[in-house]
């Protein structure tokens, strides 16, 4: 069984909007910054003995679950 990424349509429309409003390489360094934190994420659960599920990613940020 495969893991499953979900990217919620708000999320998309808050980083356009970002994009629009500051520079795009801040924009990219915080993508960029939050994506390395979540995979570390999902790294400590793997390194504790646990299994990834899903990712999803919303307007308020990520959810990862867990077993």
């Amino acid at each position: 069984m495969g893991n499953k990424v979900k990217v919620s349509p708000a999320f998309f429309l808050i980083a356009a909007m970002s994009v629009l409003m500051i520079p795009l390489r801040w924009v990219a360094g915080v993508i960029l910054a939050a994506s390395v934190h979540e995979v570390c994420h999902c790294i400590a659960v793997y390194l504790c003995g646990g299994q990834v599920l899903s990712v999803a990613l919303g307007a308020f940020g990520a959810r990862i679950e867990a077993s």
